[in-house]
Parts: C-alpha cells; sequence; structure tokens
C-alpha cells in the first residue's frame, strides 16, 4: 500500500514543543534539476499543456481562477509590453480601493496584480504562454529550452547570493533549536509509471521519481523567518516565484509538479509533499516521521488517487484531510 495521504497533503494543527539537538541537514546542489527518469525536457513531452480560459468582462462573473491573465487585463496574446503597462494603470485607477470598498472590486484589482505579475516579466510571460498554448509544435519546444535556460541560470544567480544568509539563518535555527531544512525537493515528484503499475510500497527514493525535479534545500531556508514557513497558495502564487526556484518541467500537469520537504523541528523529523500553489505551513504536528517507519520520501497527490484501493473514493480522502482549521504555532521560548 502507498504511504498515508495525510503526510503529503499537509496540515495546519499545532507543532508542540519539545525535542533536542537538530541533525545536520544534507546540502546538495540547488542549481540543476536531477534526471528522475528522463531528461529535462522529456518527461514533460508525455503532458498536455493546460488550455487557456474563458474571458469574462466583470469580476462578479467568474472566480479569477479560471481566467487567463491576458483576460483579467482584456489584452490579446500578442500584446506589446507598453500595451500591458497602459492597460493595467488604467484598471489600477478603475479598480482602486477608494472607487469601491465591495469585495468584488477588491478581488478584481488582486486579479489584475497578479497578472501583471506574470505578463510585465519577460521570463515568467514566457513561461506562461507555454502553459496556456500560445506556442504549439516545433516552436514550443523551442521556448521551453530558452526559458528553461534563463531560469537555470537566474536561480544558479539567485543561490549564489543566499549562501550568506543561508549560512547565517541555518546557524540562527540551530541555536534556537527551530526549523532546518534537510532536503527540499521542486518538480514532477511523480513516481515512475513502472512502480505505478508494481504497486510499490517501499520508502519513495529520489531514483523512484519520473522528473525532472530541483534541490530547493538552500532557497528554502532562507525563507523560514523565526522558525517557520508559510506560503499562501492561490492560484497566483506558485512557488516557482521563490527565490532561487523555477520550475524544470513547465509542460507537465500543475497537480504534479509539488514540493516536498523533509525538515527538522525541535530535533524531530517531519517530512511533507505539497502540490505546486498549495497552501504550506511549518512546522506542524501532523508532519512528524513516526520513529517507527521513518520518512516515507516525496509522494505526489496523484500518485495518492492512482494507487488508491478499489472501494475508496476522494470523500474517504476528504474526511480524513488535515486542510481543514488555521494554523496555530507554538512558540519557541
Amino acid at each position: 500500500m502507498p504511504p498515508s495521504p495525510a503526510a503529503p497533503l499537509g496540515s495546519r494543527d499545532a507543532e508542540p514543543e519539545g525535542g533536542s539537538c537538530l541533525n545536520e541537514i544534507a546540502r546538495g546542489s540547488p542549481e540543476k534539476p536531477q534526471k528522475g527518469a528522463d531528461s529535462s525536457f522529456a518527461a514533460e513531452r508525455r503532458h498536455s499543456d493546460t488550455q487557456e480560459s474563458s474571458r469574462s468582462e466583470h469580476p462578479e462573473e467568474k472566480t479569477e481562477e479560471v481566467r487567463s491573465h491576458y483576460a483579467v487585463l482584456g489584452v490579446s496574446t500578442d500584446a506589446s509590453s507598453e500595451e500591458i503597462r497602459r492597460i493595467y494603470y488604467g484598471l489600477c485607477k478603475l479598480y482602486h480601493p477608494d472607487k469601491s470598498s465591495s469585495t468584488a472590486y477588491s478581488t478584481r484589482l488582486c486579479a489584475i496584480q497578479q497578472a501583471y505579475a506574470v505578463l510585465s516579466d519577460e521570463t515568467k510571460r514566457l513561461l506562461y504562454d507555454i502553459r496556456i498554448g500560445v506556442y504549439k509544435g516545433k516552436d514550443k519546444w523551442t521556448k521551453v529550452a530558452e526559458v528553461y535556460q534563463i531560469q537555470r541560470e537566474r536561480a544558479a544567480r539567485d543561490i549564489e547570493n543566499m549562501r550568506i544568509d543561508y549560512q547565517s539563518k541555518l546557524e540562527h535555527e540551530k541555536k534556537v533549536g527551530g526549523l532546518i531544512i534537510r532536503k527540499a525537493l521542486y518538480g514532477n515528484l511523480r513516481l515512475r509509471h513502472s512502480l505505478l503499475e508494481e504497486e510499490y510500497s517501499g520508502p519513495i527514493r529520489e531514483d523512484c521519481l519520473e522528473g525532472p525535479f530541483l534541490n530547493v534545500t538552500i532557497p528554502l531556508q532562507c525563507q523560514v523567518d523565526n522558525s517557520r514557513f508559510i506560503f499562501p497558495g492561490g492560484s497566483g502564487s506558485s512557488m516557482e516565484l521563490l527565490n532561487g526556484f523555477y520550475n524544470p518541467a513547465p509542460c507537465v500537469h500543475e497537480q504534479d509538479v509539488c514540493l516536498y520537504v523533509l525538515y527538522d523541528f525541535r530535533g524531530v523529523l517531519h517530512e511533507v509533499t505539497v502540490c505546486d500553489r498549495s497552501y504550506l505551513a511549518m512546522p506542524l504536528k501532523s508532519h512528524r516521521v513516526s520513529p517507527v517507519t521513518g520518512p516515507c520520501g516525496p509522494f505526489a497527490p496523484s500518485n495518492v488517487r492512482s494507487l488508491r484501493p478499489r472501494g475508496s473514493s476522494d470523500k474517504s480522502l476528504a474526511r480524513s484531510s488535515p486542510l481543514d482549521g488555521e494554523p496555530q504555532f507554538q512558540s519557541l521560548r
């Protein structure tokens, strides 16, 4: 049987105090994606792109999650940077909080700002265009290679600039017995197809994964603040936007792009796997690793669905889902 879905899906339970000295983290090279079962693009070619959503003129008509960034701004996919900038500032004035305090206006303004953050950045826009199907055939894979190289170089520079901050934060977390990231992987964390067919039940190692994925241990540790990490999630908040991150599998379905974290808190080992754009808070009690079984390893939620025993349903998983409630952290003091 596969590992319990409770650990991969995350939780919002309180983290109790206790434990002793923390273990050393395993330091890997975050700059380069791991091979997994395939090369960087071979795995992606087996997955289809998401399509551009339909357009709506008013914020009340559709939730922003189903509308493309181009539809939110009301521009075409070939709009120039100048046109996007001009439309953005016009919409900001139209939906400014001084104009109305309604929820619809504030929601629309948030979507407008998220759309502009992507479309005003050349690399982010290129990646977004790939995902929604602006490019087809050979053009698509040419653009994939282009954006992949750009993001890889940018992430490498970011991580190099983080090393001093990383050492400082790591020493602080060790001193207070706080949150130490031992390993963090980001990308396509699905099990290899051969293992799915075998109903693999052992601990999941990196060579079990389809890939490609990145080691993001250093950049994630740099995101820790006072022994806590919170990622709000949402349609416009992909983890690839974090410093030192990039999506090594831009054409893989977003439900298969996940973050796996193995971490120590108060000398106790924890692990969690969440889909990209999902809420994540650390440390949480539900992430604790059983001292009997040890870490399960990265287990994408899509693997849970693939290996679910007959007769079970999404509702049965929903009842045991630890995503309900608000996060409550205990002080380290």
